[in-house]
């Protein structure tokens, strides 16, 4: 064998190891996500997926890298990570209505979130953000009172992403208490005025909690995609006939009332199977609406 076959046997091993490394790092992540996922009891809405897509969504609008675009979207699935170490009671209220004893405690998630996903070579960044995440922009966060640009960026964009989510659709008391859902129209202008209170919150606190890029950026990005639906047609597909892509145009709820999915979520390779569980149990129609 002569050094230019060598060479080229050399790197398709180094091709084929590098493959199935990225392939064990992606189902690793995957996994931890799904578990994640499992664990959030305490939002109306999927709040590990929001915090991911629209992390990863504002970082593109910001012109960062690929690969910066990728960690950023794994810390966002995985920011919560360190509240498995937490008791239940401290999961349904907002870390603002805690005592400072209690707030101690929960402060912790992040360094336990760290240390968890320090353990995996491939994970470092991610987890320096993961860390970060509860900073404040004017150095008042936790847990070293970093500021401004000393925050990892990724963790100045989860912070607003987050701090939405949490006051759209953090729930109070048992996820299981029964209720009325109102009609789908009802259902929309609340959310809509909601949503519009809850961007005032998001804006008013640019410059002290928030970067104000990283503001700006995310109200662009929820603008874009209200004005998606502006003039879009909408039909029911049997369920496992969904394609990646389509987008929700209402929100699904299970038997019980607990909103599994939102207006406007995108439909994943990774949602669908989960969708089509919930149809086969019964939870959900097997016919569901969907922006076309």
């Amino acid at each position: 064998m002569d050094n230019n076959e060598l060479i080229t046997e050399l790197q398709e091993r180094l091709e084929l190891v590098s493959t199935k490394y990225a392939r064990s790092f992606l189902q690793t992540v995957d996994m931890l996500v799904e578990v994640v996922t499992v664990f959030d009891r305490y939002h109306e809405n999927s709040h590990v997926a929001f915090v991911g897509e629209k992390s990863a969504a504002v970082a593109r609008a910001l012109m960062l890298s690929d690969r910066e675009v990728f960690e950023i979207e794994t810390a966002g699935y995985l920011h919560d990570i360190g509240k498995f170490s937490l008791p239940p009671q401290f999961l349904s209220q907002l870390s603002s209505e805690l005592n400072s004893f209690d707030f101690k405690h929960y402060a912790s998630h992040v360094e336990t979130g760290h240390r968890i996903l320090s353990m995996h070579e491939g994970m470092l960044s991610i987890a320096n953000i993961v860390s970060q995440h509860h900073e404040r922009y004017d150095g008042m966060g936790f847990p070293s009172k970093k500021r401004e640009h000393d925050i990892h960026i990724g963790a100045r964009i989860i912070a607003v992403t987050n701090f939405y989510h949490n006051i759209m659709y953090k729930m109070r008391g048992s996820r299981h208490e029964a209720y009325s859902t109102p009609p789908p129209q009802m259902q929309q202008e609340a959310i809509t005025v909601k949503h519009a209170q809850t961007m005032t919150l998001v804006n008013k606190r640019a410059g002290s909690m928030f970067d104000p890029k990283i503001v700006a950026a995310f109200n662009a990005v929820m603008e874009n995609e209200r004005r998606q639906f502006a003039g879009k047609s909408f039909m029911r597909v049997m369920i496992n006939q969904l394609k990646p892509g389509m987008r929700l145009a209402e929100d699904l709820r299970t038997s019980f009332g607990l909103l599994i999915a939102s207006q406007g979520d995108l439909i994943t390779d990774s949602t669908i199977p989960k969708l089509i569980r919930f149809a086969e149990n019964k939870e959900i129609s097997m016919k569901i609406l969907v922006v076309i």
